[in-house]
């Protein structure tokens, strides 16, 4: 039987399933979830996804999305939030956005992938170096705390969301379960991606001018990851 609303099911953690947590938040979507352990999803749920993956998305209609990226970006058309839909200018911004920030994740994850007793050395010798270049190119995305979408009236586009993400994911690196000696270091490597100003000024911004998107991230689960 088809769902009422739209309903998500992804692990109980933030992860591939936060954008579109984010993006359903920010366009006043309402929709359900289904959070599920590691053991739940290979018990019962990954029969129900299409390509085996998650997260996916339910649809009232019957249909069910996959793919975390275009779950986002279906309901960040759907939402309002892709920019002027005749303009492909504004459409390129977005998505360079969103690139940048999947590309930022992608190498977090390496660290979190990294058996927790090599993990400060993989940040170290190969991860910090290139976390820090794509960091800093997302704040120049954002001059000054600015939306992607110079003139947008919140800022909350999809390309911003995308930033916002990325920008905690950064900031959550000290939860790693690394020894103890080591969570002081780490927390200071986390840090220095968080606090590029132009980062920091983007999402006090957002969360300032999109009040749903704030009351999500006010009460979305405290989880590990």
């Amino acid at each position: 039987m088809a769902p009422e609303r739209p309903t998500l099911f992804y692990f109980d953690f933030r992860g591939r399933g936060e954008l579109c947590r984010l993006v359903l938040s920010a366009a006043g979507i309402e929709f359900d979830e289904v959070r599920f352990s590691r053991q739940q999803w290979a018990e019962t749920y990954r029969s129900l996804s299409p390509n085996g993956r998650c997260p996916f998305v339910q649809l009232p209609n019957g249909r069910t999305l996959t793919q975390s990226l275009a779950i986002a970006r279906y309901f960040a058309r759907l939402g309002g939030l892709y920019g002027n839909p005749d303009d492909p200018w504004e459409a390129f911004l977005i998505d360079q956005a969103v690139q940048q920030a999947e590309d930022l994740e992608l190498e977090l994850l390496r660290v979190y992938r990294t058996p927790e007793d090599q993990r400060m050395a993989l940040w170290q010798a190969d991860i910090s170096e290139r976390c820090g270049q794509l960091a800093a190119g997302l704040a120049r995305l954002v001059p000054g705390g600015k939306p992607v979408v110079p003139g947008a009236a919140t800022g909350a586009t999809l390309g911003d969301l995308a930033i916002f993400k990325a920008a905690d994911a950064a900031a959550r690196l000290p939860v790693f379960n690394l020894p103890p000696e080591q969570h002081a270091e780490l927390s200071e490597a986390s840090a220095r991606l968080l606090l590029l100003p132009d980062l920091r000024a983007h999402s006090e911004r957002l969360l300032a001018t999109s009040p749903r998107l704030a009351a999500y991230v006010k009460a979305r689960p405290a989880t590990p990851s």
